[in-house]
């Protein structure tokens, strides 16, 4: 990620301003039953997904939220796939309340990040995590929030700032603002501060995961938890996006969808793609809605997706060119469904793909209608498709494939639009 660094000679302090990159956000608008399973992927999560909820209930009468019950199982909501990229910073916001309280207890839930082991679906409580937040209930009325009494009835917003680099680093939310030192963070409970620069549990960890684990369930507590968001800067969030989904649609085409519940100075948005996940190119360009208060949903639909795994990156260029990257999303194409020969058929870009029996055997010869050898790279995508690119730019007209394998030779008419 490129990064412009600014530095202000004044002791220690700089401030990096770098691509907003939202990791996480979810409020469980969508659920229309107590069912985990749409908010939850194991291997590929999106960003409103976690990859594991176990022995938790959304609740969907009146207000939508997730619960975490006290009796007799172990709760947990666990995000095991890695942040990327990794960020040095991390700004945290959620909503949480205590909807039953029936003892004393001072370390019910504990909401982890970091990257050791047991960030998964495992009772076990992470290793070495890079900190923890900590929520009691104490009787008649009180959620306790890392040690700090608050009202529990209602929910109320948390908001972290964790520094894990190695400058100071100033914040800036809209409502919440300060420094927070190398290595500390600082904690709010609604505009409240009661953590202040206080120093992470492990220097050496990054932060690219989360787990929210049940720690003791004397007096059945229940926590209810909303509105997340996690990213990797510390100023104000202008849009809200609620999804992003890239599916496979007919033969060899992926439906891309995003939605958004709120706008701010949004310009346009770019969709790229990538091989690795590292490298992309941009495949199209769309206009925002600019300032919106209202859901809006946005579709675009890839026509030439490679082969294999595509990775899809949706960024978000504000009017003031300011740019926010959201997690990738990816899709495996398959050539099961595409018959052997040559496609597109006719050819309309500078190279074309042959499906074959076998890739790694295969002989392949290009000739024109004149019966001239015409020179090409193959390169092998997948274990029966070859991608033909000619050296030279193919004319309009048509051409004559000639393929190879296991001692037969096959035929295929290649015909050339431009």
């Amino acid at each position: 990620m490129k990064l412009t660094l600014i530095v202000l000679f004044w002791g220690f302090f700089f401030t990096v301003a770098q691509t907003q990159v939202i990791y996480f956000h979810q409020n469980f608008e969508t659920a229309t039953s107590s069912s985990q399973t749409p908010f939850e992927n194991e291997t590929t999560p999106t960003i409103g997904q976690f990859n594991y909820l176990t022995n938790v209930l959304i609740n969907v009468s009146g207000e939508k939220y997730l619960k975490f019950i006290g009796n007799n199982s172990i709760c947990r909501a666990t995000r095991s796939t890695d942040f990327s990229p990794t960020p040095s910073t991390l700004y945290v916001q959620f909503s949480v309340r205590a909807s039953s309280i029936g003892a004393e207890n001072p370390n019910a839930v504990e909401f982890y990040f970091g990257d050791g082991a047991n960030f998964d679906n495992s009772t076990a409580s992470p290793t070495s995590p890079v900190m923890s937040i900590k929520f009691g209930v104490n009787t008649p009325s009180s959620l306790i929030i890392q040690g700090a009494p608050q009202l529990a009835n209602s929910f109320i917003p948390v908001t972290l700032f964790i520094n894990n680099s190695n400058g100071t680093m100033s914040y800036n939310d809209g409502t919440r603002s300060g420094l927070v030192n190398v290595k500390k963070y600082d904690l709010y409970a609604g505009s409240t501060l009661i953590s202040n620069d206080q120093p992470l549990d492990n220097l050496n960890g990054n932060l690219t995961k989360f787990k929210i684990l049940t720690k003791n369930i004397t007096g059945s507590p229940t926590l209810d938890f909303d509105n997340f968001i996690i990213k990797n800067d510390f100023i104000k969030l202008s849009t809200a996006l609620t999804s992003f989904k890239a599916q496979s649609v007919e033969t060899h085409k992926v439906a891309l969808s995003w939605e958004t519940a709120t706008e701010i100075n949004s310009d346009y948005f770019v969709l790229e793609r990538s091989r690795d996940s590292i490298n992309y190119i941009q495949i199209s360009k769309i206009k925002a809605a600019g300032e919106s208060s209202n859901k809006t949903t946005y579709q675009f639909v890839d026509e030439t997706p490679w082969f294999g795994t595509n990775y899809y990156r949706l960024k978000l260029i504000e009017t003031d060119k300011k740019e926010q990257v959201f997690i990738p999303q990816s899709i495996v194409i398959s050539d099961a469904n595409v018959p052997f020969g040559v496609f597109p058929n006719p050819v309309i870009t500078p190279e074309f793909y042959v499906k074959v029996e076998n890739a790694e055997d295969s002989e392949l010869s290009l000739f024109d209608f004149n019966g001239r050898n015409i020179a090409f790279e193959k390169n092998t995508i997948t274990d029966t498709i070859l991608k033909v690119i000619p050296s030279e730019g193919l004319n309009l007209g048509m051409y004559v494939l000639k393929v190879k394998n296991a001692g037969s030779v096959k035929e295929h008419k290649v015909i050339v639009f431009k």
